[in-house]
């Protein structure tokens, strides 16, 4: 059982995702039940980085891929704790541990980690907001946005 590191030996082991799990599901609950299909090698449930509680999901890693496959079909759609499970094969891996940390991976630029694409939607979300509220006057507006969206503006009036 991994309370925030892996296993020694990750290597081929097969993980299941566990969705709609309540708040108080411990790893200990989760083996208890999900034992009597293979030999388990990590429990993981993510919390949430602020108030540590679960975020109510959780990975189930076994050594091999057919015991993975029997615990879901098995477990997806049963009853635990007044929930029904959802389960299913895991699509990708554990987040690099600078990212559990609360660090940043490289890369990313300025924008506070925000992508160029997402930036540039949100300043077209204001542009929009702020052209409907001032109307054709952009002079009230601030200008160095305006500017930039001058095409925009000229597209909507034509």
């Amino acid at each position: 059982m991994s309370y925030g590191r892996p296993p020694p030996e990750i290597e081929g082991m097969t993980s299941l995702k566990v969705d709609n799990l309540t708040f108080r599901t411990t790893p200990d609950d989760l083996r208890r039940i999900f034992d009597k299909y293979g030999k388990i090698g990590d429990i993981y449930i993510p919390r949430d980085r602020f108030t540590r509680k679960s975020r109510g999901f959780a990975f189930v890693r076994f050594y091999d891929e057919r015991d993975a496959e029997d615990a879901m079909d098995a477990m997806d759609g049963a009853n635990m704790d007044g929930r029904d499970l959802r389960v299913q094969m895991a699509r990708y891996g554990r987040p690099a541990e600078a990212y559990r940390r609360g660090g940043r991976s490289s890369g990313g630029g300025g924008y506070g980690g925000r992508s160029r694409y997402r930036s540039r939607l949100n300043e077209l979300c204001y542009c929009l907001a702020a052209f409907n509220y001032f109307g054709s006057s952009l002079t009230n507006a601030r200008p160095a946005v305006f500017n930039r969206m001058i095409p925009l503006v000229q597209l909507i009036n034509s």
